[in-house]
This record gives structure tokens, sequence and C-alpha cells, in this order.
């Protein structure tokens, strides 16, 4: 299973998947608010036209309304710039686009099952995605979605935008597809590094959706951000590998501790988001996505994060935030 995996990163980084004339890998996830049930399908590139709140795409992103189709890349370069509101406005339009726009396949990777039943998907007229349904507890469209949900309410700006949709009387996850040109120019050395098993930067979100799948075949680096796709084995079993990581930390001498939890521990304004939304929030943000019994899951993690970078933060003040 896990060859599979990275042989089906291999296949897209062989192919240049492109959004539009960009080379492209990845997916693209959902919002709270995107529903499974897709409406009539529109042919044109993508409808933003039919997105309520958004009077132009040119007002969110003068790029993209003169043809350029790098939506994720631009959702996350407007967050870093500072710019929020434009980034969650272009945000919630390419989810709003990619559940209500025509698609196609492409093409099916692996045997299916065991490659998580991925898809290459054609969103309108060229933009591309990454489709998956339901495959054991290796690939779940919703969990997929649920991580989308967590990371966009944190701001962490980690997970490529997700939606869940119906395509051809099955739900499935779409996620957008995303440039790692950065990667593949880099060094031998540095891809190596960058895409070695269980990325510490990654820990802190992987305890929070339960996922113990985090392998090189499961992230990327985009311009120095490391993204985390391939996300639904999720909630199947809670795991312990940032929480140990965080407590051996602690222990070290107060220079290498503090170095070492900057590394694990998220930035203070995701780990500020974390602390401040309250349960109900999280129930009613999650609830499309989740079980009960995956809801506590969650939640048990939320609570466990929070405790344990709290006594980090206490040993070592605001130092361990990224």
């Amino acid at each position: 299973m896990i060859a599979d995996r990275r042989r089906l990163r291999l296949i897209f980084l062989a192919a240049g998947l492109v959004i539009g004339t960009t080379p492209v890998v990845g997916l693209r996830a959902a919002s709270p608010g995107a529903v499974s049930v897709t409406p009539k399908p529109s042919a044109c590139a993508l409808d933003y036209g039919a997105v309520g709140n958004i009077a132009s795409a040119r007002e969110i992103a003068p790029g993209v309304a003169k043809g350029q189709t790098r939506y994720q890349e631009q959702i996350w370069e407007l967050a870093d710039s500072g710019d929020a509101a434009k980034s969650r406005g272009l945000q919630n339009a390419l989810e709003k686009a990619m559940t209500s726009t025509q698609m196609k396949v492409i093409r099916t990777f692996g045997d299916g099952e065991s490659a998580g039943a991925a898809k290459e998907v054609v969103i309108g007229a060229n933009t591309r995605g990454i489709m998956k349904e339901k495959a054991g507890d290796i690939s779940d469209p919703k969990v997929e979605v649920a991580a989308y949900v967590i990371d966009k309410q944190l701001g962490q700006n980690a997970v490529p935008v997700t939606i869940l949709r119906q395509h051809e009387g099955v739900e499935v996850s779409v996620q957008a597809s995303v440039t790692e040109a950065s990667l593949l120019n880099q060094s031998k050395t540095v891809r190596d590094k960058a895409q070695k098993t269980d990325p510490e930067a990654l820990q802190f979100f992987d305890h929070l959706i339960s996922n113990y799948d985090r392998t090189g075949g499961n992230y990327f680096v985009q311009g120095g951000r490391l993204v985390a796709i391939d996300n639904g084995a999720g909630f199947v079993t809670r795991t312990s590998t940032f929480v140990d990581s965080l407590r051996a930390a602690m222990k070290l001498p107060r220079e290498s501790a503090v170095a070492q939890l900057r590394r694990l521990c998220p930035s203070q304004a995701v780990f500020r988001k974390l602390e401040a939304t309250s349960v109900e929030e999280w129930r009613a943000i999650l609830r499309p996505y989740l079980s009960e019994s995956q809801m506590q899951m969650f939640l048990e993690s939320r609570t466990e994060t929070i405790q344990n970078i709290q006594a980090a933060r206490a040993l070592f003040g605001d130092a361990i935030f990224r």
C-alpha cells in the first residue's frame, strides 16, 4: 500500500500535472459550507460568476481574472502577504466553484483500491484536481475534507482546498492541484530531507487529525511550505508521536529544547485559534464530515495538544512557537 502511494506521487511528478499551463501536483479541499450533493454543473473554466459574495474574480486576485489558474498558490500568497480578506474570499470562491463546476475523470492511478481510489480530474476547461472515493481505512472522502476544514479554521495553510461532491452517484472528495516546481528545482539532498517520513512540522496537525500515514508520498514542499496531502487515513486510531516528541523535547537543555519545540509547535496565531475555537464551534464545523466517535477523537486530541503546548510554554515561554 505504501509503495503504491509513493508510486502515485512519482507519477504526479513525471506527468507534470497542470493547472492551466502550470505543472502541478496535489489535491483540493472543502469548507464547512460545502455540500455533498452537486449543484447543476457549469461548463465554464471555473464559474466565479455563480459565487454570490464575490463581485469579480479580478477584485480578489487579478491574476485569476487574466487567466492564471494557480488558485491555491494565490490563496496562500495572499495570506502570507497579510491580505487575509482577499485570501479567504478567493478560498471560499474556489470551494464553491469546484463544488458546482462540471468535472470529468482523466485517469485512475494504481489499481484503484490500493492507491486510495485516486483519480485525476479536470474541473471545467482546464483546472486539475485529484478525486478520491471511499477505500477502506486508507481513503475516506469525508476525512479528507475534515482535515482541510480543520486546517482552514486554524489558518495553518498546509492543506489545499478540498471539497465534497457527488460523481456518478458516488460521494467523493476533490482536492485542488498545487504547483510543486519548487521541490523539483531543489537539489537531491534538499528533496530527500524534505521527503523523510513523518516531518516534524506536520506532527502537530497529524496529532489533531489522528493521521498515522504521513510518509514521503503524502506531503511535499511548495515555495518553502510543507503541503499536507492524502489525509484520508485520519481518524482511525489516535496517535501519540507529537505528544511523545514534545515531552522528550522538554527534557532537553534549554537551548536545545527551544530549538526542538519550535520545529514541533505551530505558530502562535494557529495555537491561539486552536484554543479560542470552542468545542461547540468545532462540533458545528466538523459535524458534516465526522462521526461521533471521530469527533470525540478530535476533541480529545485537541485537549491533549493544548495541555502539552501550554506545559511547554510555561517552561520556555513564547519562544517555542514557530
